[in-house]
């Protein structure tokens, strides 16, 4: 039997993500070696929690094992095309409808019930983010700019408890998730899968694409909450992890070259000024015109 593969992406860490073909149709496959092989059995597992909190936005495990050194799982589903790429492509009322798709799947992931291990460790993780801003202040880059999101942690870290206490997605990213033919959105298995605060997954979708596309992610939002207002605590951890990802995650991504850190420079600034300066808890993209309009346009056309 012929069996061709296509390479979705390869990870910083060292993971494939692969598409393998056949004549009786396609699978996925996330393989590496073997230093990845707790990775990749945390993203097996991951498949199987979202088999079941979303089976129609999920890819269904089938097999994990080690040969010659390389660790590898494989997956049935349909692949498609990234988000990035669909994203790019579409107008912005497509966009938000996608978003919305995106959000009740990732709502229905953070449904998933936790035991009480599981939520002990949500809370210790959720402590552990002070010791990511000591990180950032004694061996990362400093960014220009970086004494807003300094303060906006520092002022309100003793009242920074979850959200919501949940499995994470752990890479809410527009190169993450894939769009299929029939516009159905699935995410991908996940390595960083595990408990900690709904918020974090919301705030690595702020770094990784509210930049440019705005529309989709206030999609993600309202898919999120089913049409409802989010609640205050929500928007305030929000702004509070985006802060925290704008010093930590940002500047270990700038360590790499001088590119880098000038990119992430600018990612830095930019979260900053989607809060104002992180005095205002929610994002102005939410709420800007022409995601407003986008909204109205994606609701009339029930896209």
């Amino acid at each position: 039997m012929r069996l061709d593969y296509r390479e979705i992406f390869t990870t910083r860490s060292g993971l494939s993500y692969l598409e393998l073909k056949s004549p009786g149709g396609s699978l996925l496959c996330v393989q590496g070696p073997m230093y990845c092989r707790g990775r990749i059995k945390k993203a097996f597992e991951s498949a199987k929690a979202m088999e079941r909190a979303c089976p129609d936005n999920a890819f269904s495990p089938l097999s994990f094992g080690i040969k010659e050194s390389t660790v590898s799982s494989v997956y049935e589903g349909q692949c498609g095309g990234s988000l990035k790429f669909f994203l790019s492509h579409v107008t912005p009322p497509l966009q938000y409808a996608c978003g919305r798709k995106i959000g009740r799947a990732l709502k229905a992931i953070h449904d998933l019930p936790l035991d009480e291990k599981e939520q002990s460790h949500a809370d210790k993780r959720q402590g552990r983010f002070m010791e990511r801003i000591a990180t950032y202040v004694a061996s990362l880059p400093h960014f220009k700019g970086d004494q807003a999101a300094m303060d906006a942690i520092s002022n309100r870290y003793d009242n920074f408890e979850c959200f919501r206490r949940v499995m994470r997605y752990g890479q809410l990213r527009a190169d993450r998730i894939m769009v299929r033919g029939d516009s159905s959105v699935a995410l991908l298995p996940s390595p960083s899968f595990g408990p900690g605060d709904a918020c974090e997954d919301f705030a690595l979708m702020e770094l990784d694409f509210a930049g440019l596309y705005p529309a989709c992610c206030a999609g993600i939002i309202d898919g999120y909450f089913q049409g409802a207002t989010p609640p205050a605590r929500f928007w305030v951890n929000f702004a509070m992890h985006s802060a925290v990802y704008s010093l930590w995650r940002c500047g270990t991504l700038a360590k790499e070259s001088r590119k880098a850190f000038l990119i992430m420079q600018s990612e830095c600034a930019r979260i900053s000024s989607d809060f104002d300066s992180f005095k205002r808890p929610y994002p102005s993209w939410y709420s800007n015109p022409e995601v407003r309009r986008a909204k109205d346009t994606a609701i009339i056309k029930a896209l």
